[in-house]
């Protein structure tokens, strides 16, 4: 499979990387929720405490992945409208 940032450079790569990591994130999430809703987990059992503290480590994971992606888009987005600024008034 080939990475879909491969050819690419600058503002591009960053904004293909950070949008790939945020839906890649979030289908994580969704799965992650649908395991939680249909496993039912007893409290008493030591293998379902595990998977469970497992999800709830992998949730943190995805979230903290999804809000880094967001925030990259947002400053990537910042600096893409500083330039496109810039250049309208230097190139008159």
């Amino acid at each position: 499979m080939q990475e879909p940032w491969r050819n690419q450079t600058g503002i591009a790569k960053f904004t293909t990387i950070f949008a790939v990591t945020l839906v890649v994130a979030t289908g994580l999430c969704g799965a992650n929720y649908f395991v939680i809703q249909v496993i039912p987990f007893r409290p008493t059992s030591s293998v379902s405490n595990m998977i469970g503290q497992a999800l709830v480590f992998t949730a943190f994971l995805e979230s903290a992945a999804m809000v880094i992606s967001l925030l990259g888009l947002i400053l990537i987005g910042i600096i893409a409208i500083a330039r496109a600024i810039k250049n309208h008034f230097t190139t008159a």
